[in-house]
């Protein structure tokens, strides 16, 4: 837990060592694993995903992906949870949004 995600980062970090110190001690499978050996990859759930990316409309969203305006806000707001298919239609129109705009220049 977290209210950001540095802290939630650092809290799983200081977890994970936690673990290594002690049950990871008696367990093959994580003989000498340091934490600096792990990565961690960020996932949000759409509901999580447009309250941090609050920049990031839900309009613009529904253009780009194709996916009902209504369906998506249901998403949005936890109501419905997309199918995995429907997930990664949305995670594909915002890289596509995101990577249109590291192309913008502004005069």
């Amino acid at each position: 837990m977290g209210t950001s995600l540095e802290e939630v980062t650092a809290n799983l970090r200081d977890l994970v060592v936690d673990f290594l110190e002690h049950e990871g001690k008696t367990r093959p499978e994580w003989a000498g694993v340091l934490e600096t050996d792990l990565t961690y990859a960020v996932e949000y759930d759409l509901t999580t995903f447009f309250d941090v990316f609050s920049a990031i409309k839900i309009n613009a969203t529904t253009d780009a992906s194709g996916i009902n305006q209504s369906l998506m806000r249901q998403y949005a707001t936890g109501k419905k949870r997309p199918s995995e298919r429907q997930a990664k239609r949305i995670e594909v129109a915002v890289r596509e949004l995101g990577e249109r705009l590291q192309r913008v220049s502004v005069a």
